[in-house]
């Protein structure tokens, strides 16, 4: 059960995990029987976890790596630099902010597939991860079901009381988001948004995410955020689009975000570029419906790239 903490993960269970002789239901023994299968035909293991939503495959993942990550460990204990294990553990927290929502199931929902391929040296010790990951859930981004939130890492930031990134983005209350504030969620019981954020920052730098880095994650996911509350008008009483002007503060901080003049970016959110013939470009105005169709596929276009990266 992923909302209820039991004591049946502990390290003494691990050890009797690794010196069962008959397999019971654990997940530990899961995991050491493949590693175990690995070390004696030296032929590659898969463990597939899955499940229905809220079964617990998140939870289960995280159990998997931390045995696995136990047993290889290398790190000397008088060396303060985290090793290698401990990054693969620490990519959890970051996929989680980017990929987990609320929904009405469950409270850290993961909205994607993930494959994890671990590689090993001769003598059993970790020396790469690689993450795969498929499937995100794109309409999201832009819309939720009523009683669900968006993905947790827009709450996080909001939650942050950094600010620097207060004032770098103007924070507001998550209401004041239209792709936040349609669902009216905002808080998941019992989960502090505030320590979810620090936790996240403290993971990001194990990671080797230097504050430069950061700060351009953050600059995507804040643009995605706000190009949500971009709206649009009819120009002139006609079928053609205009940037409402009640949106022209969001657009200017958009802009600056991309590193874009704002006259670039209304012109992506507005016209279409069409090929006429071999060489002939030509602008057509987009309608209110389409201009918005076109905003939303942006955001899902920023925040899916960034997903994969």
């Amino acid at each position: 059960n992923p909302f209820e903490k039991l004591s049946i993960y502990t390290k003494d269970e691990m050890n009797r995990a690794t010196a069962a002789i008959y397999p019971y239901p654990h997940v530990y023994v899961t995991a050491a029987t493949a590693f175990k299968q690995l070390q004696t035909n030296n032929k590659n293991q898969s463990v597939l976890i899955s499940g229905e939503s809220g079964a617990g495959k998140t939870e289960t993942t995280k159990k998997v790596l931390s045995y696995l990550a136990t047993v290889t460990s290398t790190n000397n204990a008088d060396n303060d630099e985290p090793g290698l294990e401990e990054k693969i553990l620490q990519s959890n927290p970051l996929l989680e902010a980017l990929g987990n929502a609320k929904t009405l199931r469950n409270d850290n929902s993961s909205r994607f597939g993930k494959w994890m391929k671990i590689s090993l040296t001769n003598t059993y010790q970790i020396n790469q991860c690689e993450i795969i990951n498929y499937l995100l859930e794109k309409s999201r981004i832009v819309t939720q079901n009523e009683n669900e939130r968006n993905y947790h890492i827009f709450y996080l930031i909001l939650a942050s009381n950094d600010s620097t990134y207060s004032n770098r983005y103007q924070l507001k209350h998550p209401s004041t988001y239209h792709y936040l504030n349609q669902s009216r969620c905002y808080i998941i019981d019992n989960v502090d948004d505030k320590d979810e954020y620090d936790s996240l920052l403290k993971a990001m730098h194990i990671l080797d995410l230097k504050d430069d880095s950061l700060t351009r994650v953050f600059d995507i996911i804040m643009t995605v955020l706000n190009l949500g509350n971009i709206m649009f008008d009819s120009y002139n009483n006609s079928d053609d689009s205009c940037i409402d002007k009640t949106s022209q503060e969001v657009l200017m901080l958009c802009s600056r975000l991309l590193g874009v003049e704002p006259a670039i970016l209304n012109h992506s959110l507005t016209e279409m570029v069409k090929q006429m013939g071999r060489s002939s470009l030509v602008s057509i105005k987009l309608s209110v419906s389409q201009a918005t169709e076109t905003r939303d596929g942006l955001a899902k276009l920023f925040y899916s790239y960034l997903f994969d990266y």
